[in-house]
Order: C-alpha cells, then structure tokens, then sequence
C-alpha cells in the first residue's frame, strides 16, 4: 500500500513540475509583446499619448498593433511611473522596435 502511495506522489510531483513548466512558458510568451515607455508623463489619458507616438512618430496604426496600455507601479508625487504597451504580436513589437531605432527626431 505504501509503495502505491510512493507512485502515485511520484507521479504528481512529476506532473505539478510539468505543468509549472507550461505556465512560465505562456507567461514568457505572453510577455513577449509587450513594450515599456518611459518618461511618458503622467496626465490624462496614456492611451491618447502612445497612440499619437505611434501614429504620428513612427507611422504605424495603433489599431492594429495595441493591446492594452497601462502603468507600471504605485504612483509617487515624485516619480513617473512607466507605460507597459501590450501588443497584438511579437511581430508588430518588432516592427515599432525598428522604426524607433531608424526615427531621426525624438519621439
């Protein structure tokens, strides 16, 4: 009986391991396309200032490309507080990369 106990918590040690596995594998995809901003101060609406970055700055739709746009962190008087941008794609993460890296002015 013991021995069919020592199976059965082998079998589940092994299996609760596979799936930790799993889930840090779709967190790491997950947060692959996200990109973070900063120095983007605080105001009304992030939202309006990232898609008027992308869309005028670099050119690209926001539509098409954003996710979700939120801070980062507590807020402080003091501190401003990043913008993490989820995007739609790894690709479409890529591409802002690209043209921010090519963008002669500051954005």
């Amino acid at each position: 009986m013991e021995e069919k106990m020592s199976t059965i918590e082998t079998r589940l040690t092994t299996k609760v391991g596979e799936i930790k596995k799993d889930v840090e594998s779709l967190e790491i995809e997950k947060r692959r396309s996200n990109i973070v901003i900063h120095g983007l101060k605080e105001g009304d609406d992030d939202l309006v200032k990232v898609k008027e970055i992308l869309s005028q700055g670099l050119k690209m739709d926001s539509e098409r490309h954003v996710s979700e746009i939120y801070r980062i962190g507590q807020r402080k008087d003091d501190k401003i507080r990043p913008v993490r941008v989820t995007l739609k794609s790894f690709e479409g993460k890529m591409e802002i990369i690209k043209r921010a890296k090519t963008t002669s002015h500051q954005i």
